[in-house]
């Protein structure tokens, strides 16, 4: 939980002043088959065509009993070519910090 609340604050007073455009999520879930329950926080920025997300994610699972520990992070990277298009890298890193996985797509808007 320190990890998170220290990068919260981290972001919430740096990133947003960097950016024209900033967004924030924050959220909990609950997987009920695995029991596990999830925390994450999303930060977004953009300017003009080019768009960045942060993700980082905690997980607790019932051995646990409410201590939530650092699961995963990304890096989510994207550019507006046009109004219809959208190329797109993301990065997921494990929690150890070691990447684990980029995909590289696009997307079009009708």
């Amino acid at each position: 939980m320190k990890h998170f609340i220290i990068g919260a604050a981290i972001a919430a007073f740096t990133i947003p002043a960097l950016a024209a455009d900033t967004s924030t999520t924050f959220g909990i879930e609950r997987k009920l088959e695995s029991e596990t329950n999830h925390i994450y926080y999303d930060l977004g920025v953009s300017e003009g065509a080019l768009g960045a997300t942060f993700g980082f994610n905690w997980a607790d699972t019932a051995a646990d009993n409410g201590d939530f520990n650092f699961s995963s992070a990304e890096v989510d990277l994207s550019y507006g070519v046009n109004d219809l298009l959208t190329i797109y890298v993301n990065n997921d890193f494990n929690d150890d910090l070691k990447h684990t996985e980029t995909v590289v797509g696009g997307k079009v808007k009708f």
